[in-house]
């Protein structure tokens, strides 16, 4: 017996999804867009935290990660530890089908590497002890609902209940991966930078800071600035991996949420400038 075909809400989120696969022009996808958008407009979606203990959803997420692929069993206890969090985007319209999922881990201080938060030997920090939520890997568990507002609301509402069960956090950050900087350096920038190059850093703040009509020319900063954040900090040899050096030569980034400048963030990108901390500042 063949599963039904979907209808309703599941339907359209599908439709978008294949819409994307198809990479079909904005005459096809932007009705499905507006439809999509109009019936998850219908209810409210709901952020909260997955639990280690339900199988079912851990599996999904477990087999789809695609920005930290889990490395086994020992992998997944470690980010369900109690110096971890997870936390979905679900709709009412949408039982069982989380619509974005992102993982924090909580920390004493603002991390640079990305191996120091996915070792399963390293000490567990009690949750009472953190002062740093760090966002480290967000993404649509639905790919019909990507390009959406799905992570941000995601992210606003895990920032919301991080606070409030553990009120000692004093900064929410990501660690997120530059992934065009690499090829950006390369077709114009300096064809001899490497992952070691005393002007690495240098080049990838203005790579994060160069905008293509008021939009960030990277994907993830265009995510994070986009929803309000301040490029926060820039790291060396953040992700050593074969993909880390391919795609930004081993470099990381901070965005930092914070509720009291999400505004002001939003609107000074929309004059043509990101914000940025005094660390990235210096950079320049």
């Amino acid at each position: 017996m063949t599963d039904p075909e979907p209808t309703g809400t599941a339907a359209l989120v599908e439709r978008r999804a294949q819409l994307l696969v198809d990479r079909a022009g904005p005459e096809l996808l932007g009705p499905a867009t507006d439809a999509l958008a109009a019936a998850l407009g219908t209810a409210e979606p709901v952020v909260r935290r997955v639990q280690r203990s339900e199988t079912d959803l851990v599996e999904l997420l477990v087999a789809q990660e695609p920005v930290h692929p889990f490395a086994g069993p020992a992998d997944v206890d470690d980010r369900f530890d109690q110096d971890r969090r997870c936390f979905v985007l679900d709709h009412p319209l949408l039982p069982g089908r989380p619509l974005n999922v992102v993982f924090v881990a909580l920390r004493s201080g603002v991390p640079g590497r990305i191996t120091d938060l996915l070792d399963p030997s390293a000490p567990t920090l009690d949750p009472a002890d953190a002062d740093t939520a760090v966002f480290y890997s967000i993404w649509n568990v639905e790919p019909g609902a990507r390009g959406m507002d799905g992570g941000r609301r995601l992210i606003e509402g895990a920032a919301t209940l991080l606070a409030d069960e553990l009120p000692g956090l004093q900064t929410f950050v990501t660690l997120s991966p530059v992934p065009g900087f690499r090829r950006w350096a390369q077709s114009g920038w300096d064809d001899e930078l490497d992952a070691d190059h005393p002007d690495l850093l240098r080049a990838a703040a203005v790579y994060l800071t160069s905008l293509e009509d008021h939009r960030p020319v990277d994907a993830v900063a265009g995510f994070h600035l986009g929803n309000g954040a301040r490029l926060f900090g820039l790291h060396r040899h953040a992700d050593p991996s074969v993909r880390g050096d391919q795609r930004s030569f081993e470099v990381m980034a901070n965005y930092r949420y914070a509720p009291e400048d999400r505004a002001a963030n939003r609107a000074l990108l929309a004059t043509g400038t990101v914000a940025t901390s005094a660390a990235v500042d210096e950079l320049h």
